[in-house]
């Protein structure tokens, strides 16, 4: 309840909280036309309009969220004022006052929540602030390992490279070796086994006389 001529304030609150959109107020006196009256919400998600009634009889006003790409469109309830002529009773008085005192400790509450909410947010965006640090120091030693692996893996391949020229080059004197390795090999085991006979012949086994083998009696 309202005199002629009294301002109110008409406070509006989104949920989520989200600054800079626009919410439409609309409100019609006696059940005429609806007028509209644009505002924008605050960094807090609310906005504040002070609105002169001039006129007595029932003033209605609502909320109008028209949406966006994120959040539906939605409408808040009715809320009613009578505006009267004569000034309020003692009772009507104080129980506006009670109804100011109500809405005054709620948005008090609210304040103090959202208080707590930003505190937290704070908190959040610097353990974000503290992860992205690390992780921007783990892709700078990523960064300084790969380039590390990359030299290395150019050492490793160039010599590689290195020794295959080596084996291509010294494959024929490899081969080579082995073949007098071989040759060596088989003059060794020729002249074991001619020194062999020639040890039988000295020891009287295989007697030689003028180059003749005779038999022993």
């Amino acid at each position: 309840v309202a005199g002629v001529n009294d301002s109110v304030l008409v406070y509006v609150e989104v949920f989520p909280r989200v600054e800079g959109k626009d919410i439409v107020i609309q409100y019609r006196l006696n059940d005429s036309g609806w007028i509209s009256h644009t505002l924008s919400t605050n960094e807090y998600g609310w906005c504040l309009w002070k609105i002169k009634l001039n006129e007595t009889g029932y003033y209605e006003f609502k909320a109008v969220w028209e949406g966006d790409q994120y959040y539906l469109p939605n409408t808040s309830d009715v809320v009613k004022i009578l505006v009267r002529a004569s000034p309020l009773s003692v009772e009507e008085y104080e129980s506006a006052i009670t109804q100011v005192e109500k809405l005054s400790r709620e948005i008090v509450e609210k304040s103090r929540l959202l208080n707590d909410t930003l505190k937290e947010k704070k908190a959040l965006e610097e353990k974000v602030s503290d992860l992205n640090s690390m992780v921007s120091e783990l892709k700078a030693k990523v960064s300084s390992l790969e380039e590390s692996l990359a030299e290395k893996s150019l050492a490793l391949n160039k010599t590689l490279s290195e020794l295959d020229e080596c084996r291509a080059k010294y494959s024929g004197a490899e081969e080579q070796a082995r073949l007098w390795l071989i040759a060596a090999i088989i003059f060794l085991i020729l002249g074991l086994i001619l020194g062999f006979f020639i040890g039988l012949n000295y020891r009287g086994k295989i007697p030689f006389k003028k180059g003749v083998a005779v038999k022993k009696s």
